[in-house]
């Protein structure tokens, strides 16, 4: 039995063994294995924060301020050049607080030294700048007509009117010295051609080779600039100067030569006479020829209309 037994536990053995299944494997989680996405940002974005609206104040440094209307020394608003927007403003005529007379109209020839005792207008029968200015309006208006070239526009002949006004504060010149020498030389044309004699003479005080002129070498300038305008007076009141530098004859020169024992009205005279000639006869009698020169003397005169008062050689 113990050998049956024995054998039996042989052929057991013998055969293979049947092993149960394993068991199956658990089923994966569902959660998947890969790195779990990121978490969503939050709302606060790490960027840098967007700059700052600039602030509206501008660091550029503050405009001007406006100039002050008063001033301690004359001045002027002309605009530079025409045309004008609108007809400049007056300078103040201080000839008219001044003893002046209305004038009259007539043509009276003067002759000898130019004082009083000659007979020749003492200055408080001069009338004033407005009056000699008015009176002789029909004149500046037609002057251009006898150098057959355009006539001078209203702005034109409103820059003259300042202009000299302008020139005689900068010079201390009377302004109706100035005016009268104007109406002499060229009769207020703006246009009027430059002449040439000894030497050079333009503009409408025709000055001592001057660089301004409104007509050179019978060119016209239409319409005349108030610069050159302005210039034209200027070089005939202030003088000029030559190539070399050397001061040339304007009224103020004529005027310092004109000093001397004949003083009020009669050194204008005198002044009006050097002006053209450059100098006065030995003599002292204005109306002798003392370089070719002529006198006729408007301040008092050149009056009304047509009419006109002085003296002519």
């Amino acid at each position: 039995m113990k050998c049956t037994q024995s054998r039996l536990d042989d052929t057991i053995l013998a055969f293979p063994q049947i092993l149960p299944p394993p068991p199956a494997p658990e089923p994966e989680p569902t959660t998947s294995t890969l790195p779990s996405p990121p978490e969503p940002q939050p709302a606060t974005s790490t960027l840098p924060p967007p700059p700052e609206p600039e602030s509206t104040t501008s660091t550029l440094p503050p405009p001007p301020e406006p100039e002050s209307t008063t001033s301690s020394s004359p001045k002027t608003a002309i605009p530079p050049s025409f045309p004008f927007p609108t007809p400049p403003p007056p300078i103040p005529d201080w000839t008219a607080d001044v003893p002046h007379s209305p004038g009259k109209d007539e043509y009276h020839l003067y002759t000898g030294n130019g004082s009083v005792f000659a007979g020749w207008p003492k200055k408080a029968d001069w009338m004033s700048y407005e009056d000699m200015f008015k009176n002789n309006l029909p004149l500046i208006k037609n002057s251009c007509t006898i150098y057959h070239v355009p006539l001078n526009t209203p702005l034109e002949i409103q820059a003259i009117h300042n202009a000299t006004l302008l020139v005689a504060i900068e010079t201390n010149l009377d302004p109706r010295f100035i005016l009268a020498v104007i109406l002499q030389e060229s009769s207020g044309c703006v246009r009027v051609p430059t002449s040439y004699y000894s030497v050079r003479n333009p503009g409408l005080m025709q000055d001592h080779d001057g660089p301004a002129t409104c007509n050179e070498d019978a060119a016209p300038v239409y319409p005349c600039p108030y610069t050159a305008i302005e210039e034209m007076i200027r070089e005939g009141s202030a003088g000029t100067t030559d190539a070399m530098g050397t001061p040339q004859m304007g009224l103020v020169e004529a005027w310092r030569e004109a000093e001397g024992r004949l003083e009020g009205a009669s050194r204008w005279y005198r002044a009006s006479r050097i002006y053209n000639s450059g100098s006065v006869d030995p003599s002292g009698d204005l109306g002798v020829d003392a370089g070719g020169g002529w006198v006729r003397w408007g301040l008092e005169t050149r009056t009304s209309g047509s009419g006109r008062e002085g003296v002519a050689v």
